[in-house]
């Protein structure tokens, strides 16, 4: 898989300059495949391939570390995702 990485929420930055594409979130989620990507948050979508580890904060937030050791953290509105990705792991 191509490695990218998504900043603010309206962009998705692949490796080349050149290919920079714009939509919210929203829009770019319907357009990922479910099993290679979870959205974490309203402002995350995570490349499956990329997590290292996932720990259970607290108050159904999740802690995700990524490849490069960045650390997201879920809002608790996506739990009910976060629990199916994890549970077909």
């Amino acid at each position: 898989p191509q490695d990218f990485h998504l900043r603010q929420k309206h962009f998705l930055f692949m490796p080349t300059p050149q290919n920079l594409y714009r939509a919210s979130l929203n829009s770019l989620e319907t357009n990922l495949h479910p099993e290679l990507f979870l959205r974490i948050h309203r402002a995350y979508i995570i490349q499956v391939n990329y997590i290292t580890n996932t720990q259970y904060l607290n108050n159904n937030k999740y802690e995700f570390t990524l490849a490069n050791g960045q650390k997201l953290t879920s809002s608790r509105s996506y739990k009910e995702k976060i629990v199916d990705f994890l549970d077909n792991q």
